[in-house]
């Protein structure tokens, strides 16, 4: 996943939590850096992606939400829907139900099953 795409994402999930009042707030994501900037104190606005960075940060306010890094292999549901999202044109897509692709990772999910992760050296 691309670091433009991570943030892009967490303003429309974060304008859809702050109008539906889903707070407190967690959000997961696995790109490293997009959490990093997020975090950060402060932006440098000549950062090629300091309005986005900004958005979050604005929504975020207050405290009642919390964004953090997890691995790739603890966020199949979220790295499914992504890969479904590219696939799609550009805004904010809804589903009522989950996409019957995505049922085995639900479960696996609400099983707890542990997914190994390879680290090379």
């Amino acid at each position: 996943m691309n670091t433009i795409s991570t943030p892009s994402g967490s303003i429309q999930g974060l304008r859809l939590a702050n109008q539906s009042n889903y707070f407190p707030l967690i959000v997961e994501s696995d790109s490293c850096l997009a959490v990093d900037l997020v975090n950060a104190p402060s932006c440098d606005p000549l950062h090629p992606l300091f309005t986005l960075i900004s958005s979050c940060k604005a929504i975020m306010t207050g405290g009642v939400c919390r964004i953090h890094h997890v691995f790739r292999e603890s966020n199949s549901v979220a790295d499914m829907l992504a890969s479904i999202g590219v696939t799609k044109p550009l805004g904010l897509h809804t589903w009522v139900t989950a996409p019957a692709a995505m049922n085995q990772l639900i479960f696996k999910d609400m099983c707890r099953v542990c997914i190994p992760r390879l680290i090379v050296p």
